[in-house]
């Protein structure tokens, strides 16, 4: 079993411990916040994010260029299920 999956397992332990300096009720609320973070922290270690500049916004040019036959085929296809 992976540690990722082993560690949700013990939520309620933490926050039973969490209890001891603070409301029971509000525990939840560092867990997602930590949750979240952990999650933006790995999309960016990610291998699609990795070498990416995020702050500019993707051209147009960079996007593959889609053929007319490939375009008209799938206009066509679009008929077909229109039908």
């Amino acid at each position: 079993m992976g540690t990722p999956i082993t560690t949700i397992y013990f939520y309620s332990f933490v926050m039973l411990w969490m209890a001891s300096f603070m409301p029971y009720k509000y525990t939840q609320i560092p867990l997602l916040a930590l949750g979240g973070l952990l999650i933006v922290i790995g999309a960016a270690m990610g291998p699609e994010t990795k070498d990416v500049d995020i702050s500019e916004p993707a051209q147009a040019t960079d996007r593959p260029q889609v053929s007319g036959e490939a375009a008209g085929s799938t206009a066509e296809r679009r008929r077909m299920v229109a039908d």
